[in-house]
């Protein structure tokens, strides 16, 4: 009698006069197949995952990155020629700003930065001179700052620091002192110029801080909860010209992206900053703020 239950095995199949052999799958191979499957993608799905965190640029806080201060020339002065940047009608158009001047100034054991700013005469010429002292292995630690605004004629001291007070001039001419120990360091606008140089050139790195002051009145632009970190990003290799000069140089982008704050370096092979620009808030009158290396 045949079994009603039907047998699992080869079976012959006849095609065009030929026999070919199909074999019939055995009780539960179907779902050992499904799982190979899903077990493929899961690991596929955790690769993914993996080379994708692996793309990611590697982020270190910038106060955990050796610095060599003796690499800076000692007694060396550059100039820069600032200039404000507009679109207008698909073109470029760049007008006088002011003209930077920075020194640098290596003492013992301490690190003297003098820098001057001399707005362009449709600006009325005004003058912000600031003189920063920090320890020679650590640019993210000022000891001693000064600010003074200069122009018709008079010279008023906007601002001081020393022994975590900073004293601030305000516009009613009253002095207000505020605590400012800076624990986690504070990148200045000046020790942006001589410390973009001093970094690793490692396309794709990324360096975090806290605390940034601007040029000028040096404002303080602090990184939020929605913002945690400004960050500086060793962005690009790339050639830029500069008058009649070419320049090989590496790109740094700093960015506070809640305050759409963004400044991007350009450092040449002679260890210093040849171009930088400041992209301007809506509203400025410019697109954005262009300093370029002159001597």
């Amino acid at each position: 009698m045949a079994s009603s239950v039907p047998l699992r095995g080869p079976r012959l199949l006849a095609r065009r006069g030929q026999l070919r052999v199909e074999r019939q799958s055995e009780p539960g191979e179907k779902n050992h197949t499904i799982m190979r499957q899903l077990t493929f993608l899961v690991i596929g799905g955790l690769l993914a995952q993996a080379i994708s965190k692996s793309a990611e640029p590697s982020r270190k806080p910038l106060k955990d990155v050796p610095f060599n201060l003796r690499s800076l020339e000692p007694k060396q002065t550059h100039k820069y020629k600032w200039v404000t940047l507009t679109q207008k009608g698909g073109k470029r158009e760049a007008r006088d700003y002011a003209v930077l001047v920075i020194s640098n100034n290596l003492e013992k054991d301490k690190l003297l930065l003098h820098d001057t700013i001399t707005l362009a005469r449709a600006y009325k010429g005004t003058v912000f001179e600031r003189k920063l002292k920090y320890p020679r292995n650590n640019l993210l630690h000022p000891e001693q700052i000064t600010l003074d605004i200069i122009g018709e004629g008079k010279s008023v001291r906007e601002m001081s620091y020393e022994n975590a007070e900073m004293k601030i001039l305000d516009s009613s001419g009253e002095t207000n002192t505020q605590h400012c120990s800076f624990e986690d360091g504070i990148l200045t606008f000046n020790a942006l110029l001589r410390l973009a140089p001093l970094l690793p050139r490692d396309i794709g790195s990324a360096y975090t801080f806290k605390l940034y002051a601007e040029p000028f009145l040096f404002r303080i632009r602090e990184a939020e909860q929605k913002d945690p970190v400004w960050t500086m990003t060793c962005e690009a290799l790339e050639t830029i010209e500069i008058g009649k000069k070419s320049y090989e140089c590496v790109k740094f982008g700093m960015e506070l992206k809640s305050a759409e704050v963004r400044t991007t370096v350009w450092v040449g092979q002679n260890n210093l900053v040849v171009k930088f620009t400041d992209v301007m808030p809506e509203g400025a009158g410019a697109n954005a703020l262009e300093a370029t290396l002159q001597e």
